[in-house]
């Protein structure tokens, strides 16, 4: 990778970070805003062929002035980059800032800034934005020539994303080691994971002059959690209303009042294609009663947002689940407090996944055979073979659960599976997939996903696909192909309903 408008004594690679398909490259003496004010490039996999590393954007710091070194410091994850310019001057000379950049701000595909972080007790020399780290929702910028504990003691400061209102990145919390002294330099490092943040101290003395050290703090959020989310009905028919229901809690985070609630939802491939408010649907009506998650824990009837622990029920409307159209998607909820601390839908606990059908579409036929791959069957993921496949899908006139036949025989194992009843289809353009239960050599309780693909439809593979993942109804898989995998002979239809 070269910047493509590189320089003498730009320090291009300085810096560097990798989430995913993207990374990103500080420069932190580019001379674009005044000497060594430095700059960050953005690459992204795929971006210019197959397999090549392109560059997308050439990240500026919108007020950069000589000497901030901007990109001196930088993290990336999913959409968002956070770059440190540790020689800012805003609070002082050298006090340091951070930036935070996210895709499609400003456009499809932009990289645009979002916001400017300063440490709420910035001064000179602190440093500010000689390390950053992102995950999600949180960002972590190091000064590690903070003097709270003596001369070069150092810090950590913790930012949320809408901490303090929309696209916000709110501090919230500053970190400092128990054992502080001056020239630990704290701060030296950074790293974050969910909620975990790590922090190094590398002229700290405990095993000799400068010997270094590391810190683990648990990092409590200020964020509204989630948790309890179910989808009624699930699955679903494209002509009904779902209701989100939800758990929301501020107790043990900024504790305050419980404001609004909103949800988003997703398709398989992570974009997103619904998203909206409960402001006014809390639990609107007896037909959408609140959840109860406990005797006097939550306040229960159509109350308006008033409590720290709210239940909510939330529409999503029959003409966005229309439009949505049959899949498999992931919903997920979040609450926003009075202190306008907003929630996060990654947070463990915030989504479930729903099924949206359509009872007078499409349905799927199939039947041939496919090589079992090593690491299928998990009774000896040594082993591999000739595996056979026969199935048909199908909502009869006027029902809302399919009816058909599975089958599966794995002989090398001696492993034949046969369905019992089907509970959804879903058939959505060259794909589709069934969910249901059945016997293995006709004994026992197990639950089968079977997803297929037709390559004769307009968007499918080269080859038809299958997989089918079996598993123990209350127990641990027994059998998963674990991929769409073309197969060796035979035929998937889908059948599109005129």
């Amino acid at each position: 990778m070269l910047a493509s408008d590189g320089a003498r004594d730009d320090l291009f690679g300085y810096s560097v970070a990798v989430s995913g398909d993207t990374v990103a490259v500080g420069a932190r003496f580019d001379n674009d805003n005044g000497r060594d004010s430095g700059s960050a490039y953005v690459f992204e996999r795929d971006a210019g062929g197959v397999d090549n590393w392109g560059q997308v954007k050439k990240l500026l710091a919108s007020d950069g002035a000589a000497q901030d070194a901007f990109g001196d410091s930088i993290a990336v994850s999913g959409d968002t980059v956070v770059v440190g310019a540790r020689l800012n001057d805003d609070n002082g000379h050298f006090s340091g800032s951070a930036y935070i950049f996210e895709r499609n701000k400003g456009g499809s595909n932009n990289w645009g800034e979002v916001t400017k972080l300063l440490a709420s007790d910035g001064a000179t020399n602190d440093f500010f934005g000689s390390t950053v780290a992102v995950s999600v929702d949180t960002a972590v910028v190091g000064a590690h020539s903070n003097d709270d504990n003596g001369s070069g003691s150092g810090s950590a400061h913790v930012f949320e994303r809408d901490a303090g209102g929309v696209d916000n990145w709110g501090e919230v919390t500053k970190m400092l080691a128990s054992d502080a002294a001056a020239n630990d330099l704290f701060g030296g490092a950074v790293a974050v994971s969910v909620d975990t943040v790590v922090v190094i101290s590398q002229w700290d003395d405990d095993n000799g002059s400068r010997s270094g050290s590391a810190y683990v703090f648990a990092f409590v959020s200020s964020r509204p959690l989630t948790s309890n989310v179910t989808s009624i009905p699930n699955p679903a028919s494209v002509a009904e209303t779902i209701v989100l229901s939800a758990k929301l809690d501020d107790t043990d985070a900024g504790g305050s009042t419980i404001t609004s609630a909103e949800y988003e939802i997703r398709n398989s491939d992570g974009t997103l294609v619904a998203s909206g408010t409960g402001d006014n649907t809390v639990c609107p009506s007896s037909e959408h009663l609140c959840p109860v998650f406990g005797v006097g824990q939550l306040e229960v009837g159509p109350n308006p947002f008033d409590a720290v622990m709210e239940s909510v029920a939330i529409d999503v409307p029959v003409g966005i689940v229309a439009t949505l159209g049959p899949g498999v998607y992931e919903a997920c909820v979040r609450g926003t407090d009075a202190d306008r601390n907003m929630g996060t839908f990654e947070q463990e606990g915030a989504c479930t996944l729903i099924v949206i059908y359509d009872p007078n579409g499409s349905f799927v036929t199939g039947g041939g055979w496919i090589t079992s791959p090593a690491g299928a069957y998990k009774g000896d993921e040594t082993l591999s073979g000739k595996a056979n496949f026969g199935f048909v899908s199908k909502y009869k006139k006027g029902t809302t659960v399919p009816t058909g036949n599975t089958q599966f025989q794995f002989d090398t194992v001696g492993l034949e599976f046969k369905s019992s009843e089907y509970e959804w289809l879903v058939v959505a353009g060259a794909l589709a997939q069934h969910k249901g239960s059945g016997t293995i050599n006709d004994t026992g309780d197990f639950g089968f996903l079977l997803t297929a693909k037709d390559s004769a439809i307009s968007g499918g593979p080269a080859t038809d696909t299958f997989r089918i993942k079996i598993w123990e109804v209350g127990g641990s898989v027994v059998y998963d192909n674990g991929t769409d995998q073309a197969i060796d002979g035979g035929n998937i239809k889908i059948h599109i309903k005129k």
